[in-house]
């Protein structure tokens, strides 16, 4: 570390960093999944919440100082992975933005130490802690709130500028459960203003599947996304980098995600992408690794760039949790994978005397099957109601897919068979979804999602908006697909208590203790 520090001195002596400006067509991006708790345990004695805020931020700080962040011009690190609640730090305020937080013993120690690495490399750092904040003096302020505890713990998103000054903070508003951190009062809609001429906005995990703040970015024509996460991943439709590249494709922005990296929760998945471009670089994987992912980044999201994507296949997926949609309430028609004609079909689901028809074009081939190995079954599946995100809200959504499943019941779909198990696929020669999703209030996106947990590339599907109707294709053919469709958020539905407390609801039940055992660790 300290020959690093050196190299970087000598560098900055003896040549020009060659950082972006804003005549540069591109920028260089560093997204890092960063493991949880990886120096929890030493000498088999516990350390203390200190010591662990201490340690990763010397980790973040040799992050940063790393050979491969050098020509860095903004470095993103995840959600959640900094600090924990006991260790909650105060951070200026708007008004005090102008502080030099390097020298300024005001403040904690690790958060300097990460500014003063900021200012010393020339880069824009953007982290997210937990951060606390003075209630009762807030109330002085505004008499529309009451205080219950002198201090507020915030989930905070901190971006700091190459003189590492903070210029932008931005609390999540949608949390994830998250006991004992607060909601604001309102939701903040948060930009920064780069000297390589980019506007980025910022916002974190699940705030992605919200209209706000998510969707004001782009309302705005923000077109350079930051995203710090702590995703929980869920088969097939919304894991980390399915959601990922699917967001920043239909929005055709620029969108830099970095995950925090915890498999056994089922937490990992991090990556660079350019609007309908697809992925620079990703990463899902179930092992347990810190990485930093760097890559040029067109400032005219999905122009192409020299540099070639680069996608890390992850590997020892049967050590990831990966929870699974429930599938009841879905209507739903098994393919017939021995067909030797197309199969067309419309399927159909209501909700509020609202009837949602998806029409499916499907063709495939079996491949040949050695002795002893297991082909996937694969339905075609429509929903349209109320989704449960674990106790914490319900929301609209609307599906037409093809998934893949273990076995002919419905319920079975949306797992995976293990990496030990042989199985063979199906080759889907023609995969065609269209449906009319008839109003402006409904998000819709391409899905689709590989026996690697990672999206089709882009070149490999046409997603095509023509007012309110969608359709999603396959291009070529495929025989690895866990899921293949249209995803839609339904904004008009939404609700923290059971809108349908006397029927089955739609629900992920491996979630129900997920945000005990996430509280245990964090």
């Amino acid at each position: 570390m300290i020959l690093m520090k050196v190299f970087w001195i000598l560098f900055s002596i003896n040549a020009s960093y060659g950082f972006s400006t804003p005549e540069s067509p591109s920028y260089i991006a560093g997204v890092v999944e960063y493991q949880v708790d990886q120096g929890l345990t030493t000498d088999d004695s516990l350390w203390t919440s200190t010591q662990m805020f201490q340690y990763n931020a010397g980790k973040y700080i040799d992050i940063l100082y790393s050979a491969e962040a050098i020509n860095v011009d903004i470095l993103v690190f995840p959600e959640n992975t900094l600090n924990r609640q006991d260790t909650a730090v105060v951070i200026p305020m708007e008004n005090e933005f102008h502080i030099d937080l390097c020298t300024n013993d005001n403040y904690n120690v690790n958060l300097r130490n990460i500014a003063c690495a900021a200012k010393s490399l020339r880069k824009y750092v953007v982290i997210n802690l937990t951060t606390k904040w003075n209630c009762t003096e807030r109330v002085g302020e505004s008499n529309s709130k009451r205080c219950t505890s002198e201090w507020e713990l915030y989930n905070t998103n901190v971006v700091m500028n190459r003189d590492g000054v903070i210029i932008s903070i931005y609390r999540k508003y949608n949390l994830f459960g998250e006991p004992g951190i607060t909601q604001p009062d309102s939701i903040e809609y948060k930009t920064f203003d780069t000297d390589f001429g980019v506007k980025f906005g910022h916002f974190v995990c699940f705030d992605l599947m919200f209209k706000s703040p998510a969707m004001d970015f782009v309302r705005n024509g923000v077109k350079n996304i930051v995203f710090p996460t702590r995703w929980y991943s869920e088969l097939p439709f919304i894991t980390a980098i399915q959601v990922q590249q699917n967001w920043a494709h239909v929005n055709d922005v620029n969108f830099l995600a970095a995950g925090a990296n915890l498999p056994i929760l089922g937490t990992t998945g991090s990556g660079i992408y350019s609007g309908k471009l697809g992925a620079l670089t990703s990463i899902m994987t179930g092992d347990n690794t810190t990485k930093l992912l760097v890559h040029e980044v067109s400032k005219v999201p999905g122009d192409p760039i020299l540099n070639a994507s680069q996608i890390f296949l992850g590997s020892h997926f049967d050590d990831l949790t990966l929870y699974q949609d429930e599938f009841d309430g879905y209507t739903y028609m098994l393919v017939n994978t021995n067909a030797a004609v197309n199969q067309s079909f419309d399927l159909c689901s209501s909700f509020k005397e609202e009837r949602f028809c998806c029409n499916f074009n499907i063709a495939t081939t079996e491949k040949k099957a050695s002795n002893g190995t297991i082909p996937y079954t694969y339905m075609a599946v429509v929903f349209n109601g109320w989704r449960h995100f674990n106790y914490f809200t319900y929301e609209g959504v609307k599906v037409c897919a093809v998934v893949a499943c273990e076995n002919e019941n419905v319920l079975s779909c949306g797992k995976r068979f293990s990496t030990t198990t042989e199985h063979s696929g199906i080759n889907f020669n023609l995969i065609l979804i269209e449906g009319t999703f008839s109003h402006s209030s409904i998000f819709t996106m391409p899905t689709s999602l590989d026996f690697n947990i990672s999206s089709l590339p882009t070149s490999k599907f046409e997603f095509r908006e023509t007012g309110y109707n969608f359709s999603m294709s396959l291009q070529g053919e495929h025989s690895q697909l866990l899921a293949f469709g249209i995803y839609a958020r339904d904004f008009r539905y939404s609700s923290k208590e059971n809108p349908n407390s006397a029927i089955t609801l739609l629900v992920s039940g491996s979630f129900i203790l997920l945000s005990i055992i996430s509280a245990l660790v964090t």
